[in-house]
């Protein structure tokens, strides 16, 4: 499971995770503390092991927050026109 964040984020879903007994590689992408470059935290060696590229992981973060982006631009714009 691809995480878009820290080791915060990463342990908080594999908490959830062991709570209902589901055993999954659990991995973070985080950009770094100026944002200024991408760390994977967590069950890294699974990626390492599996040959995934980094850029392969960027690639389905950033995807995310652009489908995420639109999506939420489109609700906030379709209450403003509701609104009036």
């Amino acid at each position: 499971m691809l995480i878009d964040g820290g080791i915060g984020q990463v342990n908080a879903v594999r908490q959830i995770l062991h709570q209902r007994n589901i055993i999954i590689p659990v991995v973070g992408i985080a950009k770094g503390a100026k944002r200024n470059k991408n760390e994977l935290v967590g069950d890294v060696a699974f990626i390492t092991s599996q040959k995934i590229p980094l850029k392969t992981l960027i690639n389905a973060r950033d995807e995310a927050h652009r489908f995420a982006r639109r999506y939420f631009f489109g609700l906030r714009k379709s209450k403003q026109i509701d609104s009036n």
